[in-house]
């Protein structure tokens, strides 16, 4: 009987320890979307500022060349290097 004891002793001090990290981790997830929220809210503001400042044309480049950048960094890397 003691050590049932000891076992469900233990098993509850797993039990609130892994509470406690699944608390932290859903506390970080949540901070992060927020940031990410905030991040957007800049970028909206400041894509509307420039379409009142910059023509048309220019802002059409201006875009392509951001599309072509982010392609480039979202596309796989790889290690193998040309000499």
């Amino acid at each position: 009987m003691e050590r049932l004891r000891a076992i469900g002793g233990l098993v509850a001090v797993v039990v609130a320890i892994l509470a406690v990290k699944t608390n932290e981790q859903a506390e970080e997830a949540a901070v992060a979307q927020h940031e990410a929220n905030v991040a957007q809210q800049k970028l909206a503001a400041v894509t509307d500022r420039v379409k009142e400042l910059i023509p048309e044309e220019e802002a059409a480049a201006i875009k392509e060349s951001g599309e072509k950048v982010e392609k480039e960094l979202r596309a796989p890397r790889t290690r193998h290097h040309k000499i």
